[in-house]
């Protein structure tokens, strides 16, 4: 997520509380550190900064210690571990429905389940429609062939029409990105659940928020990839032909996000405050050509980023030993250690959070504060050298800029701040380099991708995939807010990417 997604989760979350101390509390993108940069980082930052330093001192929280090898096991991967999961995706004693999609695409299988936990009762025809528009939308992205579910939308509404454009906009996108990679990203099974958490009845429909859990098998990576958290807000309305349709479907995921804000901008509408799911749909708007030019003005970046990595690729391929990096760090660090521990917090269909730290998703993410914990399990300590740009340490919750073991600061939690302390750090701390040889990651290295020069999204590489001559073919990471597990780093919508490498530390 970005700034103004930060921003608005805070508005609605918590009110009442001073805007600079919301700052400091922002996640993912953590975009919001501009503007600690641009006071200086002090002035009025720290929850109870009225405090002396000694003062301070002495209401620090007692350090975490550093995990112990023993509590980072490797996922629970055993066969019936992987059986309570198939049975959480197909239903069991859930509640299920078979959905019959009215596109199929021969050759992919998709499987679903629909569970309601609302006491608000949701006609069958709504998870049917629920259930179709995703099978046709998975059918299509699994055989990377574009299939329109404008059948979906009431497109006689203003805003059904809109949201159907704008939904066949992002699966087309997501197709081009995808088919322009070099690996492999078709897929020709998968499953997901929907939960409804949120249900409200109104006159003449219903609005839903739910959550959408995924296992897809990608054909370049070996193992099902796994996805969980992505949220979608939809609104839904009985048409004059006694049918259900979408007059509205908003999903909370980085392609979405990415048009959402283009569309808010194009329509000049106040991104940092709004969602578009809010906003009016203009009765005048051409839809088809305005998400048309959109379209190819992404398209247009991505293929500039597409074109780099793949040459990327084919250099390191054809030479890998000439872009080997042999880290100069006095302590090393353990990667299999910060992949285990990576793996242990991230959960197929459930959300899982260490209770040691704060969870940030609702001030925007959790990404980068994941990530850092990952770092901190493979062995990198924390850093209470310098100035607050110099430091990485997460004690607590409150904010602290003073070099003393408590309290928090931008660069454990914030994507863009963790990038300028990994690049600016020097002494001692975390010793690490960024690149945008990509495909040079090893397990443990963290990766970002980056929108308008600002990093959106913080993942760790959990594997990588090499074909039988030793060639690299993907990366496989890990990552919070939404939940992947094993998910191609390369099937993202988002086409600027770039690596920091995690060296060790002095």
């Amino acid at each position: 997520m970005n700034l103004p997604e930060v921003k608005r989760n805070i508005r609605r979350v918590i009110a009442g509380i001073s805007a600079i101390a919301l700052i400091m509390l922002a996640g993912c993108d953590f975009e919001v550190i501009k503007i600690e940069e641009s006071e200086g980082g002090s002035n009025g930052t720290n929850i109870g900064n009225e405090l002396s330093a000694a003062e301070l001192e002495t209401t620090a929280p007692p350090p975490l210690e550093m995990p112990d090898s023993e509590e980072l096991p490797l996922h629970k991967n055993t066969p019936e571990y992987e059986e309570a999961v198939n049975n959480a995706f197909q239903g069991n004693s859930l509640t299920k429905i078979t959905p019959k999609a009215k596109t199929e695409l021969p050759g992919i299988d998709i499987s679903s389940s629909f569970v309601n936990k609302t006491e608000t009762d949701i006609p069958d025809e709504v998870k049917k429609l629920i259930l179709d528009y995703h099978t046709d939308r998975y059918a299509s992205l699994g055989a990377l062939k574009f299939i329109s579910t404008s059948q979906y939308f009431d497109t006689t509404d203003t805003r059904g029409k809109f949201y159907s454009i704008f939904n066949d906009t992002i699966i087309e996108f997501l197709i081009y990105v995808r088919s322009n990679r070099t690996a492999d990203l078709s897929y020709d099974k998968a499953f997901f659940r929907i939960t409804v958490n949120e249900a409200e009845k109104f006159s003449g429909g219903y609005k839903l928020t739910y959550m959408i859990n995924e296992g897809v098998d990608f054909a370049c990576t070996g193992t099902t990839s796994y996805s969980a958290y992505m949220e979608a807000e939809v609104l839904v309305k009985k048409c004059k032909d006694g049918s259900y349709r979408f007059t509205q479907y908003a999903e909370d995921t980085d392609v979405n996000l990415l048009f959402e804000e283009r569309v808010m901008d194009y329509l000049n509408y106040d991104y940092e405050n709004n969602y578009l799911k809010d906003m009016t749909i203009p009765s005048y708007l051409k839809s088809d050509h305005t998400m048309l030019a959109l379209l190819e003005k992404e398209k247009t970046t991505a293929d500039k980023n597409l074109n780099f990595q793949k040459k990327i690729l084919e250099m390191i391929n054809e030479n890998p030993e000439q872009y080997r990096i042999t880290p100069k760090t006095e302590y090393k660090y353990d990667a299999e250690k910060a992949v285990a521990y990576s793996y242990k917090w991230v959960d197929k269909t459930e959300i899982i959070r260490n209770p040691d730290y704060s969870d940030y998703s609702i001030y925007g993410g959790n990404c980068q504060n994941y990530v850092s914990q990952c770092l901190y399990a493979g062995g990198i300590p924390m850093d209470i050298s310098g100035d607050y740009e110099s430091q990485w340490k997460w004690y607590s919750d409150y904010s602290n800029y003073y070099e003393s073991s408590w309290g928090r600061v931008p660069s454990w939690a914030g994507t863009e701040a963790f990038y300028l302390y990994c690049n600016n750090n020097t002494g001692t701390g975390l010793s690490a380099k960024s690149t945008k040889y990509i495909y040079t990651a090893r397990p443990g290295d963290v990766m970002q991708y980056v929108v308008d020069d600002w990093a959106r999204h913080s993942v760790i590489v959990s594997k990588v995939i090499y074909d039988e001559e030793g060639n690299v073919v993907e990366i496989l990471v890990n990552s919070n807010t939404t939940d992947h597990i094993d998910y191609p780093l390369t099937a993202y919508g988002y086409t600027e990417i770039r690596l920091i490498r995690i060296n060790g530390y002095n």
